[in-house]
């Protein structure tokens, strides 16, 4: 339900979860009754009174409403003008399919196509946002829920900032309707940065087709999203219509996407009035020269003009290579244009054409790439994300880089399977080895040489390698231990990365729950312990317990941690959450039923084996579980897009590592 759909968004802002119908049912008893005696009117009437004390009470917490709220004029002018509101749209074949199931809900009086035509209208001019869910049997519903905490976080807080000391890429879809292509949609992503989206090749322009486009690509895809269309004179297939094409842009921004991409040959008021909406999304101002008929001194001006006086985000300028030199030539051009007009926005640089792809191996900041799945380039001369990597390492401008496993004892550790294979996934031309230490002194050597790309630390090392690093990240300072090492251009920095994966693979457990998690236990009081509580807290779990054989060491960890010491694990029946910390050596051989009776997310961090007693206990009762398997990858992921500016295919390496684990595991 649209509820729930946002009471997930609230728990990953961890913000105050508020639904409406619940406050008026508090306050004035079930709707359809109320609805039953009273009628609409007098529903509305109290509808807008409860949404005028929750917005003034509440400020700060995300509000669910039914959709019904526009019908009043005065609650049109409250949401109006309120920062942040999102229209959640579905087919309305499905929300008719949705209301005509539930006999709870009270009639609306008009069949439910006319009600959402007469509100149709209303929705958009109440709410800056739109966020479309794809026709039931489109979409995959968790990563569509995935991709609406995506969608608020971006809305609240902008697309991240892309690591400029990395080359990124993004991947220039060609497919004129998606969902024939859905399970190819993965595929055809992998190690990129960002997914353009052509909406001049789509097969309709329609807004509901290309919302549903959208959506589709959204739920196979967690990248953000480059919206273009690309007009014919500037190489594209759209009709140079300025009015469509500035609409469709517009969509753009209310659908959420995180780059628009505006053409520089239109008018000056349709760019401004553009840039002055953009809302979080960044807009790429683009030129394209399909026909090389500019003059160099031409293009150089067209980069200034692009530069918008420094309120377009990016700036993306095309020419057309009659020789190999031209991408030599254009590089120049645009660090002229840097340093005579000040511009200080990143410049995406290319060169069309067989002659001009020097220029997309030269240009390191959002690469426009192909793949040879995709039915045609989107332009000629692009290059796959391979090839551009293989290119750029034979031509020296990606050296090899060595990566390490610090700790001991390692021997028998998947790291570097994980990482090998994600190098060679991504034709990266680095190496991960083992170095089997227990002092910090031995490692000063190798972190201060010349290829030295970063390293994973293990234990005893972790709370022992500061004295390497320049510095820390908050996360590590909290948690007291370094399991990531990384170069960069002002020294060594040291990470963690354990949190990151617990959070991330509980939040994805626990997405399309119909109650907030409240209660966390904590099983260990070591080193790990500590990240566990660290995700705990950034889950925004408020009740967090720890439970350890030593009582004094699980004290100084919830005094530390803001957690309450655990005493025995019999009795205690409300954990939405445990994570097991302690060695399976040191493990019960079955824990008690009664932690299990909420069907908590249960995660242990030992990997070997498989499924622990506390896994086997919890699978037993039904519970959903988090291999520590799992977390392995899922902190290596993380890894490795630090290290690299990518993030590796997961899938793959997984099935890799999976099957390298079971070999391991039967000698």
């Amino acid at each position: 339900s649209t509820q729930s759909t946002w009471g997930i968004a609230a728990a990953a802002l961890q913000k105050e979860f508020v639904d409406l119908d619940e406050v008026f049912e508090q306050k004035h008893g079930p709707i359809r009754a109320f609805v039953d005696t009273r009628g609409w009117d007098d529903f509305r009437k109290l509808e807008l009174q409860v949404l005028q004390e929750t917005t003034v009470m509440m400020s700060g917490a995300v509000i669910a409403c039914g959709g019904g709220i526009v019908e009043t004029a005065p609650a049109r002018i409250l949401l109006r003008g309120l920062p942040k509101v999102v229209e959640i749209s579905r087919p309305i074949s499905d929300v008719v399919a949705y209301l005509t199931s539930d006999p709870t809900r009270p009639t609306l009086g008009d069949p439910p196509e006319e009600v959402f035509r007469r509100r149709e209208q209303w929705y958009r001019d109440c709410s800056q946002y739109q966020f479309t869910v794809g026709r039931k049997g489109t979409v995959d519903q968790q990563q569509t829920e995935r991709a609406f905490v995506s969608f608020i976080r971006f809305i609240e807080n902008g697309p991240e900032e892309l690591n400029e000391r990395h080359p990124s890429f993004f991947i220039s879809l060609t497919f004129p309707n998606y969902t024939e292509v859905a399970g190819l949609l993965p595929v055809v992503v992998q190690g990129v940065h960002a997914v353009e989206v052509r909406v001049d090749l789509f097969q309709s322009y329609t807004l509901d087709f290309v919302a549903q486009q959208l959506a589709i690509l959204r739920s196979r895809s967690n990248l953000p999203i480059v919206f273009t269309v690309r007009s014919r004179g500037q190489g594209g297939n759209f009709p140079e219509e300025e009015a469509r094409i500035f609409e469709l842009l517009e969509f753009g921004i209310r659908q959420g996407c995180e780059y628009i991409d505006m053409e520089t040959v239109w008018s000056s008021e349709r760019r401004r009035r553009l840039l002055s909406g953009k809302g979080k999304s960044k807009v790429i101002a683009s030129f394209h020269d399909p026909r090389g008929l500019c003059s160099w001194s031409e293009l150089k001006a067209t980069v200034v003009d692009a530069s918008h006086q420094g309120q377009a985000d990016i700036i993306k300028v095309v020419a057309t290579a009659r020789s190999h030199e031209d991408a030599l030539v254009l590089a120049r051009v645009i660090t002229e244009c840097k340093a005579e007009a000040g511009i200080t926005q990143p410049i995406i640089a290319l060169a069309m054409g067989e002659a001009g792809k020097l220029s997309r191996v030269l240009n390191t900041f959002l690469t426009p790439v192909t793949h040879p799945d995709l039915p045609i380039k989107a332009a000629p001369g692009q290059l796959s994300a391979r090839e551009l990597l293989t290119l750029r390492h034979q031509l020296g401008l990606m050296p090899a880089r060595r990566f390490y496993l610090f700790g001991s004892p390692i021997q028998k550790s998947m790291s570097p399977t994980i990482h090998n294979t994600g190098f060679k996934l991504l034709a990266l031309p680095h190496t991960y080895a083992l170095h089997e230490t227990a002092t910090v002194e031995s490692l000063e050597e190798i972190v201060r040489a010349d290829d030295f790309g970063g390293a994973s630390v293990t234990i005893p090392l972790k709370e022992h390698v500061d004295a390497l690093v320049s510095r820390k990240t908050c996360a590590a300072v909290a948690i007291g231990a370094i399991n990531t090492i990384i170069p960069t251009s002002d020294g060594l920095s040291g990470d963690n990365t354990d949190w990151k994966a617990i959070f991330n693979l509980i939040a994805q457990k626990l997405q399309g729950r119909s109650r907030p998690a409240k209660t966390a236990v904590v099983i260990g009081a070591g080193g790990t312990a500590r990240a566990a509580l660290y995700a705990v807290q950034q889950l925004g779990i408020s009740e967090r317990y720890v439970f350890n054989r030593t009582r004094d060491k699980a004290a100084k960890l919830c005094l530390e941690f803001g957690a309450t010491v655990l005493d025995t694990l019999e009795g205690f029946d409300h954990a939405d959450v445990i994570i097991g910390t302690i060695p399976v050596a040191a493990q019960p051989s079955e824990y008690p039923k009664n932690l299990f009776v909420q069907r908590p997310v249960v995660v242990d961090l030992a990997y070997r084996p498989r499924r622990t007693p506390l896994l086997c206990t919890a699978a037993s009762a039904h519970c959903e579980v988090v291999e520590g398997i799992e977390l392995l990858i899922e902190q290596a992921m993380f890894q490795f897009q630090l290290w690299t500016g990518h993030w590796p295919p997961r899938a793959e390496i997984a099935s890799v590592v999976y099957e390298a684990y079971e070999s391991s595991e039967s000698k």
